[in-house]
């Protein structure tokens, strides 16, 4: 089909073949659209029957001289529609539109209100083109323009009812519906649960899941490196030989998950809840660590210049763990600053070079550690087991005389 008058505007051609009903069937709607502005064509499938239908026109620049609410410029009347098409088109499209739209069920429902609300407030403004005089058409452009702003301000009351969004359709879609629930006060539906699921050998890294739900699930060597996990909740959930580099944990939950093998290095667990889980073998240098661990088991875990200050390691397992500073030009890296070890298994440990200040290791079994750590200020062994076994219970003159070989050695 060829248009019978050059358009002003692509908008203009969009406009007209949503309105031009199909040659075949009758019906207007189109699919499978395929723009060309730029070479005067416009190809589509109805939506009703199938038939490829086209639209040629003289070619133009998309969206040329057609300001918002215009399919043209202002002062300029449509040559391809007359005045009674623009009125039958706003009459339709107002009768469609629901003149309450905070009531809507669903975010469908008022996308599809406000469309028909646009195409209204666009037809009327074309048609006061060739009615410039009308001040009662002026009246329902105002109208108009404000059941648009009504729309505008229930959007949050719509997304945020029960039910108002359609279900995610695969794992991208999940993270987009999360992403727009979080922004918008985590109300609605939309947060991202990850409940009783497996997921192996793919990239999930830079995604935003804060407060995101994980239970009962298994990741396996998966790329989660950049991601936002702040006060999300994680139980019984295992991320298997996983890359969490550069993650960002803030105030997020851990309880009785897996973690073996994981890389963490720069990551941030910034007051954090570990509650028991198995993290041995973990890799986490330059990362940083506060908040409370309780009962985990973190052997053999190479936390090389990472930051534990203000940590509360308790009842945790640390047996081989590293926590050597490997870089002494960086003050900031390999801390424990207030650190407080409680009832910990610490033989074996590696703290050369660990910067203490203000730390505490209270009831720890502490043979066999290795290197000597650097001490800023003061350091507190209280009741320090320091037999091979770890079963000889607290023994007080050892324990002041590794206090004071570090002072000895250690001090700055």
């Amino acid at each position: 089909m060829e248009l019978s008058e050059p358009p002003r505007s692509s908008k203009e051609v969009d406009f007209f073949v949503d309105e031009a009903p199909c040659e075949t069937c009758g019906k207007r709607g189109l699919t499978q659209e395929a723009p060309a502005y730029r070479r005067g064509v416009f190809s589509a499938v109805c939506a009703h029957c199938g038939v490829r239908r086209e639209f040629s026109f003289p070619p133009l620049t998309p969206h040329e001289n057609a300001p918002l609410w215009h399919l043209g410029p202002a002062d300029q009347a449509s040559r391809l529609f007359g005045p009674d098409a623009f009125r039958n088109v706003a009459d339709r499209e107002l009768a469609l539109a629901p003149p309450e739209p905070a009531e809507l069920p669903t975010m469908a429902a008022w996308t599809q209100g406000r469309a028909h609300v646009g195409n209204a407030r666009v037809a009327l403004n074309e048609l006061a083109k060739f009615r410039p005089d009308d001040a009662g058409l002026r009246d329902e452009i105002a109208r108009a323009a404000e059941l648009y702003a009504a729309y505008d301000q229930s959007k949050a009351v719509v997304a945020a009812r029960p039910g108002a969004h359609p279900a995610p359709i695969g794992l991208d879609g999940r993270f987009v519906q999360h992403r727009a629930w979080f922004e918008r006060g985590r109300v609605g539906d939309g947060q991202a649960v990850f409940r009783d699921e497996e997921w192996s050998r793919f990239s999930m890294a830079t995604k935003l899941l804060n407060a995101a739900l994980f239970e009962d699930s298994t990741f396996n060597d998966i790329d989660l490196s950049f991601g936002r996990f702040h006060e999300a909740t994680f139980r019984r959930t295992r991320l298997l030989e996983c890359k969490l580099t550069s993650t960002e944990f803030d105030h997020s939950v851990f309880e009785r998950c897996d973690l073996t093998g994981s890389r963490l290095g720069l990551a941030n667990l910034v007051d954090v809840v570990v509650v028991g889980g198995d993290w041995q073998r973990i890799t986490g240098g330059r990362s940083t660590w506060r908040g409370r661990m309780l009962e985990v088991d973190l052997r053999e875990a190479s936390l090389q210049d990472s930051v534990l200050d203000d940590a509360i390691f308790e009842k945790c397992d640390l047996r081989g763990v590293d926590l050597s500073r490997k870089d002494p030009t960086f003050k900031s890296l390999g801390t424990a600053r207030r650190t407080h070890f409680l009832e910990c298994d610490l033989r074996g440990l590696h703290l050369e070079g660990l910067r203490l200040d203000g730390t505490i290791f209270e009831r720890c079994r502490m043979h066999g550690l290795v290197g000597t750590p650097v001490l800023a200020g003061e350091v507190q062994i209280i009741d320090a087991d320091l037999s091979l076994g770890g079963d000889g219970g607290p023994d007080a003159v050892g324990s002041a005389r590794l206090a004071a070989s570090w002072r000895q050695t250690g001090a700055t």
